[in-house]
């Protein structure tokens, strides 16, 4: 009899392919010679360490100790995530410092590295790193006081895609000199702050001529950026941004005079995703209007939109929603919205006028379910769906759907539909070929494949959980 093990190795790759566990291609690795050399590849091209993994300070020492001894398995790695680190100066931390920087400078392929945990990242791993041939994407905690030198962020010269977040004082002042030296190579600048002023107009400004090709730019919860600082980002840019965030920015930011200044250069008319926030002291009907003129020469594919405070009604937004569908509904594949209700009568008209539809991120009151399935239903391209109900102040808990009522709507839904949230519940989407047991059914009758609710496999985060960052 014939064993999964005598497949042909010209097809173990494509199967392999559809594994998205590491745990799953551990196991792949074990089976015999020929699946761990096609399965150990896959195992190790991309590493994800977050802080809800169990052991994940444990892992992350063992990984490095890994990768330190074995060159073979590290040129593997081509993207790197570590959102967790041991901090403890005992043990096995205490030698952390040389594992890591070995372990990086083993990793010759790297393409991509996120280090982002506040006090993990040291000297040792910026050198370690900056030596790397062909690292194009870096993503860092900019807390640089008592943990590395700024002056080391200057050895990147080759970047394409650069996301700071926090950055210090000390981080800030290397951003001028910094842009002089990538910003022939870099596209896409993420500046995320919390509460810092060292991100403003006036450092934007400084570095805005060295940054003329960027095609993404995303500032967060910089509270001293304004309408003036993003223009002189896009006053100059010769590329043509294709996405941009503007979240949480100063409360002096005049949507008005932004809309007149891109209006007039045409300076979004290649912006592909935008995501905005709104903010409770916004005259909303004048702020949606003027963002629907903003949007009105672009060919966005992606809208995100959430609020930074206090959920808003439909009643305040439909009209909103209206216009971003009426204009750019043929080539949306994406809307994302966050504590801002949508009326079912929105959704509905979201589903039935974005014909390419793939993403649906939503906030809806619970209940009538029937009516919503109806309309998620005229969606036909759908990949991904999450809801979530708005929290109200007098409820101790959320509601909750159960599996059994995620079920009925997703049963609705076009079958291309692989992913299905409610709040922080999310579910993979299978369609297994059921077996025909009427023995009266002609040959060659289609096998039918109704939904299955399954758990969620990737290692990546769900985007729906990424969106909201102030």
């Amino acid at each position: 009899m014939a064993s999964f093990t005598a497949l042909p190795a010209e097809i173990l790759p494509v199967i392999f392919g559809y594994v998205l566990k590491s745990q799953h291609l551990a196991w792949l690795c074990l089976v015999n010679h020929v699946f761990y050399d096609f399965a150990a590849p896959l195992l190790y091209d991309q590493i994800m360490i977050y802080s809800w993994h169990r052991d994940g300070k444990i892992r992350i020492i063992q990984l490095f100790c890994t990768l330190s001894r074995t060159p073979r398995l590290a040129k593997y790695v081509r993207r790197l995530v570590i959102r967790d680190f041991p901090k403890s100066a005992s043990g096995e931390a205490a030698i952390a410092g040389d594992i890591f920087s070995f372990g990086l400078r083993n990793c010759v392929h790297l393409r991509a590295c996120t280090w982002t945990r506040d006090g993990s990242l040291t000297s040792k791993i910026l050198q370690a790193l900056s030596a790397l041939p062909f690292l194009e994407d870096l993503e860092i905690n900019g807390h640089s006081d008592g943990n590395y030198r700024p002056q080391l962020l200057l050895s990147f010269t080759k970047l394409r895609r650069l996301s700071i977040i926090m950055p210090s004082a000390s981080v800030a002042e290397q951003l001028v000199p910094w842009s002089h030296l990538t910003g022939s190579s870099l596209r896409d600048l993420t500046l995320i702050c919390k509460s810092s002023t060292v991100i403003n107009d006036r450092l934007l400004q400084t570095i805005a001529p060295s940054l003329i090709q960027l095609e993404q730019l995303h500032l967060t919860g910089c509270s001293r950026v304004t309408h003036a600082g993003v223009w002189a980002l896009l006053e100059g840019n010769i590329s043509g941004l294709k996405g941009l965030g503007l979240e949480g920015l100063s409360k002096s930011f005049n949507m008005s005079s932004f809309v007149r200044s891109c209006r007039a250069k045409n300076a979004l008319s290649h912006l592909e995703s935008i995501t905005l926030t709104v903010q409770q002291h916004f005259e909303l009907p004048v702020w949606t209007a003027d963002v629907i003129d903003l949007l009105s020469a672009s060919r966005l594919r992606a809208f995100q939109i959430y609020s930074t405070g206090a959920v808003f009604e439909a009643q305040t937004t439909d009209d909103f929603w209206g216009g971003i569908v009426a204009t750019h509904g043929p080539r949306l594949t994406r809307f994302s919205v966050h504590r801002m209700i949508i009326s079912l009568d929105a959704i509905d008209s979201i589903c039935s006028q974005c014909p390419i539809l793939e993403q649906l991120f939503i906030v809806v009151e619970p209940g009538n379910w029937a009516r919503l399935s109806m309309s998620l239903s005229k969606a036909k391209r759908l990949r991904a769906i999450h809801m979530n109900y708005p929290l109200e102040a007098h409820l101790d808990e959320p509601p909750i759907l159960s599996p059994d009522g995620a079920l009925q709507i997703v049963s609705a839904c076009s079958s291309t539909l692989t992913e299905f949230g409610c709040n922080t519940r999310v579910w993979q989407v299978i369609r297994p070929a059921r077996t025909n047991k009427d023995s009266s059914a002609m040959p060659g009758t289609p096998l039918e494949a109704l939904p299955v609710l399954t758990a969620y496999e990737n290692p990546e985060v769900p985007e729906q959980f990424l969106v909201v960052r102030t």
